[in-house]
This record gives C-alpha cells, structure tokens and sequence, in this order.
C-alpha cells in the first residue's frame, strides 16, 4: 500500500498534467491537397517570420510529391488559428507552425514552378509536371488527405515556442533557426534588422555559402557578433536570474543561445521600465554593428573572406567583426585615418588561429583571434 507521501507526489504530478493539458487544445481535421492549396492562395496559411525560408531543393521537393503520389504516409501539419471559430473553411487565417516546406512545394508543384526530379520510385516520371499527369491522377493527387493539427486561438506563445522546439528535435533546424522559433523578443527583432542590413546591403563584404544562404547565416552571425562583443574579454556575462553563464564551459551553440535568449528578456525589461533607455541602447546597439560594417567593407580588401575563398567563414567573421569593434571603440579616429590591413595575409599568428584544426571554438582561442585583428589595427596605421 502507498504510504501518504507517495500518494501527495502523485496527485502532484496529476495535477501538473491537467494544468498543462489545459493551455494545450487541438483538432485534428483531414484537408485535401486541393483546399490546403486553394487556402494558401487566398493566405490563409500563414508562415510566421521564424519559420524556414523555402530551402528545399527540386530533390526534395521531387521526394515528397513522389510520396503523395505513392500514397505513403505525411507528416501532419501544425497550425494555430488566429480567432477562435469552429467553421474552418471561414477562418482568416491558420499561422503555420511546422509544415511550411511541405505546404510550399504542394503549391509550387499544382503552379508548375518545377518538374520532378532523381525520383527513386517512379523514375518514368523524371522531367513530369504537374500538367503532364492524366487529368485522373490530377484527382487523385488532389484528393490525397493530410491531416492538419489545428491548436486553439487562445495557445500562448510559450506553448507554440515549445512545440516548435519539441517538432524540429527530430528535424533538426539549423541552430539560428531554432533560436528564431523558440526565443521571439525585441533582441530577435534586433538581429533580424541587422541580418536583412549585412544580407542586402553588405552581401559584397560578406558572401555567404549557397548551402546556408537561406538557413539564416546572415542572422548567425549577427548573433556572434554581439555576443562576443558584448561580453569581450571574458566571454561570460550574467542572466536574468543571477546565474553566471561562460564560454569557457559552455558550447558554443549553447552559449550563443544563452546570450540570445538573456537579450530577448533584457530589452523587455527594459522596454517596459524605460521606454527612452530602450531606444538608446537599441541605438547603440545598430550603431556599433553599422559602424563596424562600414570600417570593413572601407578597409579590408576582401571584406570578411579569406583571400582566395568565395564565401564567409564564421571563425573569420567573428575575428574581424569583434577586432575593429573593439579596436574603434579605443580609437574612434581610425574610420577617418588610413590602416594598412595587410596583415590579414600575411601576419602567421592571424592565419593560425582561423585555421588550427584543434580547439577552435574555445573561448581562449575566439579571444585571442579577436585581440590579434584589435591589436593589428591599432598599431597599423599609415
């Protein structure tokens, strides 16, 4: 027989689930290929800004239209209504909270955007699309049902955040994406603004590989950035709840994940006691990153990149961007004098610490490639 202790935990424990299970109402509806696409015409899917861009290629894409056609099992599809009504065909809109690739290729496919391609099943339909199916297998493609998650309009953002994270597990995201969809805040707003400014307006000095160019780098290494800059020379900084976070024991996706969600609370707070120190220290903020932008796209010949590479690496990034941060910070004079930076090819110590194959990622060896590029420019000038 349970003693009276064990039986006090487990009401606990139920009354926890029922709590939880409380914030968290669905229905499972089946949709017609044909209405998912008809709604996402009329937008009434609608794919937040932390959600993936569309970052399948025609393989992919390929894959999983041969799958609907094959009749095999789909994923189901998370969405959560924007107002409470139970007739969803008069819903304004369902915002997506995973399945926006799947939605996407659907749509991209029935609009003849693309042919299949290296199919594995049915190759005879290499080079297909959609108009080249028989008008029956037209039907029976948009027929094929896929069932919808639709949670309630009252969800939270805390319990779609979890979702988010607790779907793409199994799914991994890249981790900028992740951040993107589980840590909504001001901070995020902040290096979304930035990525869009080193994405459309500083792409020469920082070219990004073709593989990541639509999985958020730019926004990635905004991130690196500040976090490097703003907690430089420890690299630890301390949270919202008094605990001392370092990279020095910490991994550096954890690390950065830790500084991101600490800034999205920050500027709440701050927003919400002072609405005037806020705008300051945004200010201060994207005038640090524009300034930084402009001093290399100014005084690096090659930007960001190594002297013969195509595209940006994060551990040169990282070094530059944080060096002539710190370096104008100590002398805000070197955006107006000349500075030789001939020493990005040829000072060895710089070129070893981008490319030593051990421990590049410790915090000693970020910060000794950030004071090599700070030290080089303050005492290189011509």
């Amino acid at each position: 027989m349970p003693n009276t202790e064990t039986v006090d935990i487990t009401k606990l424990a139920e009354s926890a689930i029922r709590e939880q299970e409380k914030q968290i109402r669905f229905t499972i509806k089946p949709f017609r290929v044909a209405d998912l696409v008809h709604k996402f015409e009329k937008n009434q899917f609608y794919i937040p800004d932390y959600q993936r861009e569309d970052v399948w290629d025609v393989s992919m894409k390929s894959k999983f239209i041969e799958s609907i056609l094959l009749g095999l099992p789909i994923p189901d599809i998370f969405v959560c209504q924007t107002k409470e009504n139970e007739d969803y065909d008069q819903v304004a809109q369902f915002e997506v909270i995973d399945g926006s690739q799947r939605l996407r290729t659907i749509l991209l496919f029935v609009k003849e955007k693309f042919s299949l391609k290296n199919l594995e099943s049915i190759k005879e339909l290499d080079g297909f699309y959609y108009s080249d199916l028989t008008e029956s297998r037209k039907e029976k493609f948009n027929d094929v049902t896929i069932d919808v998650i639709i949670l309630h309009s009252d969800t939270s953002e805390e319990v779609k955040n979890a979702m988010f994270d607790r779907i793409n597990t199994s799914n991994p995201l890249k981790a900028m994406e992740l951040r993107r969809g589980t840590n909504t805040g001001l901070f995020n707003e902040l290096v979304r603004n930035c990525g869009d400014l080193l994405k459309k307006q500083y792409a020469s000095i920082c070219p990004i590989n073709r593989y990541f160019r639509d999985r958020r780098e730019e926004e990635e290494l905004v991130l690196r950035f500040f976090a490097f800059a703003e907690t430089f020379d420890k690299l630890e900084f301390t949270d919202m709840s008094g605990a001392v976070v370092s990279k020095h024991n910490e991994g550096t996706d954890d690390y950065l994940t830790a500084f991101y969600k600490y800034q999205n609370q920050k500027l709440k707070e701050l927003n919400g006691n002072d609405s005037v120190s806020y705008e300051k220290e945004i200010k201060k903020l994207e005038t640090n990153f524009t300034n930084m932008l402009e001093f290399v796209r100014d005084k690096f010949p090659y930007g960001f990149r190594r002297e013969h590479s195509k595209s940006v690496a994060r551990v040169v990034f990282e070094a530059i961007s944080v060096g002539v941060h710190l370096a104008l910070l100590q002398n805000s004079n070197l955006a107006t004098q000349k500075v030789n930076t001939d020493w990005v090819r040829s000072d060895n110590r710089f070129k070893n610490s981008i490319n030593q194959k051990y421990g590049l990622h410790q915090a000693n060896k970020i910060i000794e490639r950030i004071n090599i590029v700070k030290n080089n420019l303050l005492n290189a000038q011509q």
